[in-house]
């Protein structure tokens, strides 16, 4: 259904617009700590999310009117879930940043922008591998490994940092917060 195709192709680049306000949010946050700009991008962010999650269920619910393909539509379905478990986990961060009012302590700062940009090109792999999930396997295979490539970096990343972190002269509940 091309309709439904070009449907899930606004979808993601919603949701690729909600991750550069992430990236956007997290180098002002590193920079700036929290601020009324900050709080701005959070709720930015916050939107655009919201209008993913909408345009994903009203793709939801034309699936379940036209009565696809049992097969596609599961994968479907489960593919712009999955997605949107990654956008989601951004706001989240953002809000917690928000709410706590934590700021990102000096010694993480250096590997925040790499942790993100890692994390934002994976994410762009998966959204280019979900593209081509009912056409070129082998792009998804080649994907699928950038992806792993990129969340191995991510995981070697976050754990230097949090070894860092909790090197430092801090309270326990700061280095608890700041993980």
């Amino acid at each position: 259904n091309k309709e439904l195709l070009a449907k899930l192709d606004n979808y993601f680049k919603i949701l690729t617009e909600t991750m550069e306000i992430f990236a956007e949010a997290v180098r002002h946050v590193r920079v700036n700590g929290i601020d009324g700009h900050f709080e701005v991008l959070a709720e930015r962010m916050h939107q655009s999310e919201h209008n993913a999650d909408e345009l994903r269920r009203a793709m939801e619910m034309e699936m379940y009117e036209k009565s696809l393909l049992a097969e596609f539509q599961s994968d479907f379905l489960q593919i712009i879930e999955l997605i949107d478990r990654i956008a989601s986990k951004g706001e989240h961060i953002l809000y917690m940043l928000l709410l706590q009012r934590t700021e990102i302590h000096p010694c993480l700062k250096s590997d925040v922008d790499e942790l993100v940009k890692v994390s934002i090109d994976a994410y762009r792999n998966t959204v280019e591998a979900a593209v081509n999930a009912f056409g070129d396997m082998r792009k998804v295979h080649e994907l699928s490994r950038l992806v792993d490539n990129s969340e191995r970096l991510g995981d070697g990343l976050e754990r230097k940092m949090i070894k860092e972190l909790f090197l430092e002269e801090m309270d326990t509940g700061e280095k608890i917060l700041q993980k």
